[in-house]
């Protein structure tokens, strides 16, 4: 029988694994490796949310603070999903049942995080690359293959 593929998604942090997001339980994620604690997927609620490949772009924007109006540092990890699964209907992100970290990818300080964004949507504006592409040459500069994050899915 053929081993399953896994559900590669993105997650960002902030320090101690904290969730960036006000809106949601404030609990720390477990050390890479390790699952989370199962819950029921209810998006924007409940259950534990990754981005998609898509989402990177989307995923860089929770280093900005709308309480102190100014961006933070972020950590950026590979996350893996497993058991049920909800997407969003409007975000490339989704809600799984479980989760875990896989690798830290990449920890940005605010001016990293602002200077990317900005190189992205200027390469995609002035199309020099697909909003695609764009993502899949910063995630293959931190040893990823956007593809990972793309076919494996539930």
């Amino acid at each position: 029988m053929p081993k399953k593929q896994p559900n590669y998604r993105l997650k960002v942090l902030l320090k101690g694994r904290t969730p960036v997001s006000h809106w949601v339980d404030q609990t720390p994620w477990p050390k890479v490796g390790v699952w989370t604690k199962k819950r029921s997927p209810i998006i924007c609620v409940r259950g534990w949310h990754l981005y998609t490949a898509r989402g990177l772009r989307e995923a860089l924007d929770h280093s900005f603070d709308f309480n102190s109006c100014t961006h933070r540092s972020i950590y950026l990890y590979l996350a893996e999903g497993r058991g049920a699964m909800q997407p969003h209907s409007l975000e490339p992100k989704e809600s799984w049942a479980s989760a875990r970290l896989v690798k830290l990818l990449k920890r940005f300080t605010p001016m990293e995080v602002i200077r990317l964004r900005n190189s992205m949507s200027i390469d995609i504006i002035h199309r020099r690359v697909s909003n695609r592409q764009a993502i899949s040459n910063v995630l293959a500069s931190w040893g990823v293959r956007v593809e990972y994050l793309e076919t494996n899915t539930v």
